[in-house]
């Protein structure tokens, strides 16, 4: 089994390279994504469609990761996200609980800064 804390450094990096393909397939066909700011995500094209969404409104956001714990299926990964490149505009805290290697569940938690 993977490295959960790797999948999440994946998911950044993809996120990163604008790369929706490589995002989803660290997600199950049938994940659920909450406290995202269109509600509840449930499946793979409503996932695909607010990452494809989000990625076209901030064409240079960048997200880094700074903290990371793993316990068991579950992963707590603490995040900064800069809509330019340079200045951090949100931070936030996502827990994402895997099963076979993909996302099955994903909360997000966030302000922005």
């Amino acid at each position: 089994m993977a490295d959960l804390k790797d999948l999440r450094k994946r998911f950044a990096t993809a996120y990163n390279d604008r790369d929706v393909e490589r995002m989803m397939q660290l997600y199950r066909a049938d994940a659920v994504v909450t406290g995202r700011p269109r509600g509840t995500l449930a499946g793979e094209a409503e996932i695909r469609a607010d990452w494809t969404s989000f990625l076209e409104a901030m064409p240079a956001g960048k997200v880094t990761l700074d903290r990371q714990a793993a316990e068991g299926s579950g992963v707590f990964t603490e995040w900064a996200f800069s809509r330019d490149g340079s200045e951090v505009t949100a931070r936030g805290v996502d827990v994402a609980e895997f099963e076979r290697e993909q996302v099955k569940v994903q909360r997000w938690y966030y302000f922005r800064s």
